[in-house]
């Protein structure tokens, strides 16, 4: 798997008009934040000094959780998840919500939160997916979600009860990583790639799968270090049409990279990373 760059900001960006009834007041929404038009904007978070926001962000169906992540550099050696919750009317936090993870995404109902780290398989360093279920009293402790060896990141769920992760599977086009559906068969759970045109001799590393499997945003790493941000849909016989760039509003030019992409439940935002090599608090 490809290791990015150090971050600079996440942004934020309107992706289309779209009307549905809010939990919480539109003013209140993403921490009351003025929100962007299609040119993107910095979402503003509170780090710890001397950390960084960085990877994907999640944010709960009735928009009062807001989960990101926070590290020193990567690889990393710090890490955590931290998280705003709207309670008695009014944004509170960033608590801490797990120390050592990164990478949060909520199940479909909320229930379950998927988080990644990177730990020692066989004298190797592999990315894992690890899973906490929501109680009453909070998150459970995190337990690895699957056994193989393969690094899985970004693991996601949809509506239709099917999985998807990034992995660097043996034999694939580029050798580096491949975006991935989870064939579950009884007790036996393989990993597919999406082959092409969303898996292809360049690197997919970080994406967004819509929740009704429609699109699939996916980060590409074309050139070196240097990536963008590409959307490929659902035709009508079900197989994926060839990834279309974001466009010059998202992508900026080389070496910087636009990452780690999540979309609101309500399709309307795009939320992603844009960065270079220089750290940034």
């Amino acid at each position: 798997m490809i290791m990015k760059p150090i971050l600079l900001s996440i942004q934020f960006a309107l992706l289309g008009n779209v009307c549905i009834s809010q939990s919480i007041p539109t003013d209140s929404l993403y921490l009351g934040q003025t929100l962007p038009g299609n040119m993107p904007g910095i979402f503003r978070l509170q780090i710890t000094k001397g950390l960084i926001a960085a990877e994907r962000i999640a944010i709960s169906s009735d928009n009062k959780e807001i989960y990101f992540g926070e590290l020193d550099s990567w690889p990393a050696t710090i890490q955590r998840i931290k998280c705003y919750k709207y309670i008695n009317n009014k944004w509170q936090g960033p608590f801490i919500s797990f120390e050592g993870y990164i990478a949060p995404a909520l199940s479909i109902n909320d229930s379950i939160m998927y988080m990644q780290r990177v730990i020692n398989v066989e004298n190797r360093s592999v990315t894992c997916t690890f899973f906490s279920l929501r109680t009453d009293n909070g998150w459970t402790e995190p337990q690895r979600l699957l056994s193989t060896n393969l690094d899985t990141h970004y693991f996601q769920e949809t509506n239709q009860k099917n999985y998807y992760t990034a992995s660097a599977l043996l034999n694939s086009p580029g050798g580096n990583s491949d975006l991935c559906k989870l064939i579950i068969n009884n007790s036996d759970t393989t990993l597919e790639s999406l082959g092409l045109p969303i898996s292809t001799s360049a690197v997919e590393n970080d994406f967004y799968i819509a929740k009704d499997e429609s699109y699939i945003i996916i980060c590409r790493f074309n050139t070196g270090s240097a990536s963008d941000l590409y959307i490929s849909f659902k035709d009508n016989n079900g197989n994926w049409t060839d990834p279309k760039t974001l466009g010059i509003q998202v992508n900026t030019p080389n070496p910087n990279w636009e990452a780690c992409p999540f979309i609101t439940k309500d399709n309307k935002y795009l939320f992603f990373m844009r960065g270079g090599n220089e750290l940034s608090s």
